[in-house]
């Protein structure tokens, strides 16, 4: 997050309205990114859990993406505080939350397709 120092004789300055109007969407839907965060925590708790530990390996990424959506809410609220300058955080984090879906997702559909591959190997060769 972005470091600011309130001085007591020159408070923060509001958001400007453009600044608002870029961001009033993300302002708008501040709690259900902060659902989102939470549930990428209990999805990563819970596959821990049913997997006897097994899971723990990729569990650090839904854990990864509720850090970055938590940190990005957080730094809307900053924003709405302290003007303009708590607005600096919020595009790197949802930047890096689309970053890691995407990486997970393709690395997911790589996995997919090699066990599918695979079984139509198995299935030609006759092993099924």
């Amino acid at each position: 997050m972005v470091d600011t120092v309130v001085n007591p004789s020159h408070p923060p300055s509001p958001p400007s309205g453009s600044t608002l109007a870029i961001f009033q969407p993300l302002i708008d839907r501040l709690a259900w990114i902060k659902c989102l965060s939470i549930l990428n925590y209990i999805s990563a708790a819970l596959s821990i859990v049913f997997s006897l530990g097994i899971l723990i390996v990729v569990a650090w990424v839904p854990i990864l993406l509720g850090i970055r959506l938590w940190r990005a809410a957080k730094s809307l609220e900053e924003g709405l505080d302290t003007g303009d300058q708590g607005f600096a955080a919020v595009l790197p984090n949802i930047a890096s939350f689309f970053f890691i879906v995407s990486v997970w997702s393709l690395v997911s559909y790589a996995l997919v397709a090699l066990v599918w591959l695979a079984i139509g190997i198995a299935t030609l060769s006759g092993a099924f």
